[in-house]
């Protein structure tokens, strides 16, 4: 591995890796004499706000947010280690190099000046050469095969950070934004190696990278402002009100590719390796086909936390992250004003997306995040004295079966909740179907206490219309910081118990992820890190 001597330099732009340097003072490798010399920039990706309808504006972050870019941590944009890979135009290798950065207390690094191996630049006389670099790189990269280079993540991820090798504190694996074409050169340019020497160097141009994950903030909200810290009314008239306690990711996948990769309709089929996502086209995912059409079992083995209702709720209990417990603050001052204050962060999370058409955007391939509320109310007024069972029906809640039947039974009852509870009886089985009658149940956990839970599918270029969903609408975006802050709850949520037994609208893989039927709102906003605020409501 090649090391060279500190470059002094000054100017540099907030965010910027590398920049130009005029003057740049060289160590010289010991095998120099016979080598080719070669400078280059690299530069962490930043971005604007704005998404064309037709075009990316020109940063081309591919995004549709209104929230600008984050500066990101100091542990989150440091580089250790370069690796340099130059290839023909269509891919194949030509030469590689693995460069160490001494990393800088004031985050600012100088242009790299090394030497490539001119025997294997020789074999290369006539033709274009396009250079990428993969800063904090990772062993999984198979530089012989960067189309193809994927990064399966080696167990599954922890509650917050620094679990996988590609968000490792100080060292996040990065790597090319864009397809960059060595400067000056044409299919028909014939390479002098010789020429370039310590004096004469070769440019290799900017190189701008992205981070290869995407981070998610969460912001505590109350709502309305009356109440406490991420409580919300559920029915004004008896005080019900739904506190959220915890969350957890869902749908996490297992793998991506180290360079993005965009196409037309999601497939693989005609990609554009380093493409830059537009208003109609799609990212490519490492299983792009296999989410193409009906969701069916063999999605399982792609995700980690798959089909979370389809699990005991003991096998999740020590999934979740108590939101009290976030206490880490995001990072930019001169975006956080206003009401923008309070996000800390999360976690991070692999790249997931869906391919055309619209339709396969699903819940059984969608990462998400569910939510654990517990609902406060006045058991007595609901005729609670134990650990009983309570329930819910369209919306409203009754309380135990006793108090449902004594609403039903009334002279001026609901002709709806009537037929509901004549539909179970006076006595209900032990099998009794109160999901498939219209009826939530609620059942007490080991502490007494009445928990629900609540689905978000994390949206990623919000078209702004809950009857219809967009491209690239749900998904997870590499490089994007997802905001969220859930600012209101419409009613109760599912039961802690699965299946339709409990729960009238029983958790399915096949449901799509846009539907109007919202239990909850939810804010997203993400940045490069492009911020998206995602405000989500239930």
């Amino acid at each position: 591995m090649k090391k060279f001597s500190k470059i002094l330099m000054s100017g540099l732009a907030a965010l910027c890796l590398w920049a130009c340097s005029d003057e740049a003072n060289v160590s010289q490798p010991a095998n120099a004499e016979n080598d080719v010399y070669v400078e280059f920039g690299v530069q962490l990706m930043q971005g604007s706000s704005s998404r064309s309808t037709t075009t990316d504006g020109e940063d081309g972050n591919g995004s549709n947010s209104t929230g600008g870019a984050e500066v990101g941590k100091n542990y989150e944009n440091s580089v250790k280690e370069i690796l340099l890979v130059l290839t023909k135009a269509d891919g194949s290798l030509i030469v590689s190099q693995r460069l160490d950065v001494e990393p800088k207390e004031d985050g600012k690094y100088p242009r790299l000046v090394t030497t490539l191996d001119r025997s294997a630049l020789e074999t290369y006389k006539t033709g274009e050469i396009y250079a990428y670099a993969f800063c904090n790189p990772i062993s999984s990269i198979n530089i012989n095969d960067l189309t193809h280079s994927i990064h399966t993540l080696s167990d599954e991820p922890e509650l917050l950070t620094d679990n996988d090798e590609i968000w490792k504190k100080d060292a996040f694996l990065m790597s090319n934004h864009n397809l960059v074409k060595v400067a000056n050169s044409t299919p028909n340019t014939i390479w002098n190696w010789e020429q370039y020497t310590e004096s004469n160097r070769l440019s290799l141009g900017t190189i701008s990278v992205e981070r290869a994950c995407a981070r998610f903030d969460f912001k505590a909200s109350s709502y309305p402002t009356t109440e406490a810290t991420n409580t919300y009314v559920l029915e004004s008239t008896n005080g019900v009100k739904v506190l959220l306690t915890d969350m957890v990711m869902v749908n996490i996948s297992k793998s991506f590719y180290h360079l993005r990769r965009v196409s037309a309709n999601g497939l693989a089929d005609d990609i554009d390796l380093c493409g830059q996502e537009t208003s109609n086209n799609y990212v490519v995912d490492t299983d792009a086909r296999e989410k193409n059409g009906n969701v069916g079992e063999t999605y399982k083995g792609n995700y980690f936390y798959n089909n979370f209702f389809a699990r005991s709720v003991a096998e999740w209990e020590n999934k979740f992250t108590k939101i009290s417990s976030l206490t880490e603050e995001d990072n930019d001052e001169s975006w956080n004003t206003g009401n923008r204050n309070g996000y800390k962060i999360w976690r991070y999370a692999t790249e997931n997306t869906i391919p055309a058409p619209n339709s396969n955007q699903k819940n059984g391939i969608s990462t998400g995040v569910i939510f654990k509320g517990k609902l406060q109310f006045n058991k007595s007024t609901y005729g609670v004295t134990g650990d009983q069972p309570i329930f819910v029906y369209n919306n409203v809640l009754y309380g135990t079966w006793e108090k449902v039947k004594d609403v039903a039974n009334a002279a001026n009852a609901d002709e709806s909740l009537r037929a509901a509870y004549a539909q179970i009886g006076e006595t209900p089985a032990a099998d009794a179907e109160f999901g498939k009658a219209g009826f939530t149940v609620l059942r007490p956990n080991g502490s007494g206490d009445y928990e629900m839970y609540y689905c978000y599918w994390n949206r990623h270029n919000d078209n702004n219309d809950p009857n219809l969903m967009g491209p690239m609408e749900f998904a997870v975006v590499r490089n994007n910081v997802y905001k969220l802050m859930v600012n209101k709850i419409n009613g109760y949520g599912h039961p802690t118990s699965p299946g339709p037994k409990d729960d009238p609208d029983p958790f399915d893989p096949n449901n799509p992820d846009e539907r109007n039927d919202l239990y909850i709102e939810v804010t997203v906003e993400v940045r490069p890190w492009v911020v998206r605020i995602n405000d989500i409501e239930f």
